[in-house]
């Protein structure tokens, strides 16, 4: 019912739209309506098995940051996301990532993923990039479960990162009351905008309000190539029968100016 290893780590393709003070605006709910039914379209016709969360570009986490728990062993899956920031100048960047992950063990994630990235001062393009996670000790009542994370985006503006984090279930009985995550990041900007590279921690909690539903939040220090901290509060749905994941939240990577508003829908991949 609530495995350590897996209870929190689901699936969700996050569509994002700006949040104002006077709404949503139409544009930004035609474009996230546009995107989500494309990739609903795109999985539809693949069978379901349970979900694992995806933070914003790399399976396996909170909406930002990764968590130390990995995918169950030989599963593949798919992610497929859309959030906009809004960048310096106040520029807003919309990023469109496409993820597609394997665990070939019960301890090593890796993903090949596309971010297609929309902005209004350059032209529409593609980063290329990569996703490793391997689990170095799982969770347990005597210890954390720890895991090393990195990635590659290629030219992206955090082009490569790296992180080292524990994630600890607390039980009663066979439920949990809460998990927490705890990790140090590293980041290093692309070679355009001076190769900058900082380190920085972070810290994130998960508590269930139902056997399906859970409450996330989590926080960071502001890199000094970043605008803000990376930060989110929102929930996250989990059907374990189907695999369908639902995730609503604030959410700012670092590179906004504020948090924001983020709808999303996962779906996991079977063969």
């Amino acid at each position: 019912m609530y495995s350590r290893n897996s209870r929190f780590d689901r699936s969700s393709l996050v569509i994002s739209g700006n949040l104002s003070h006077s709404g949503f605006s139409k544009q930004a709910i035609r474009t996230t309506l546009k995107h989500l039914v494309a990739a609903l379209l795109a999985t539809a016709a693949v069978s379901i098995s349970p979900a694992q969360a995806q933070s914003i570009y790399s399976p396996g986490g909170l909406f930002v940051h990764p968590t130390a728990f990995v995918p169950p062993a030989h599963k593949f899956s798919s992610y497929t996301a859309g959030f906009t920031q809004d960048e310096a100048g106040g520029v807003n960047n919309s990023y469109y990532p496409v993820t597609f992950t394997y665990t070939p063990t019960d301890r090593l994630q890796v993903s090949a993923l596309a971010v297609h990235h929309q902005a209004s001062d350059e032209a529409t393009h593609t980063h290329l990039g990569a996703f490793l996670k391997y689990q170095l000790l799982p969770d347990a009542a005597t210890h954390p479960a720890f895991a090393i994370t990195g990635s590659f985006v290629g030219h992206d503006h955090m082009e490569s990162s790296a992180a080292a984090v524990t994630s600890h279930s607390f039980l009663r009985g066979d439920r949990a009351l809460a998990t927490l995550h705890l990790g140090a990041k590293w980041g290093r900007t692309k070679e355009q905008q001076g190769g900058a590279n900082d380190f920085g921690g972070f810290v994130g909690t998960q508590v269930p309000l139902s056997r399906q539903w859970n409450l996330v939040g989590e926080t960071s220090t502001r890199l000094k190539f970043d605008r803000s901290s990376a930060t989110s509060v929102g929930v996250m749905y989990h059907d374990a029968k189907s695999g369908l994941g639902i995730s609503v939240g604030l959410v700012n990577g670092g590179r906004s100016s504020r948090m924001k508003f983020f709808f999303g829908v996962g779906v996991p991949l079977g063969f």
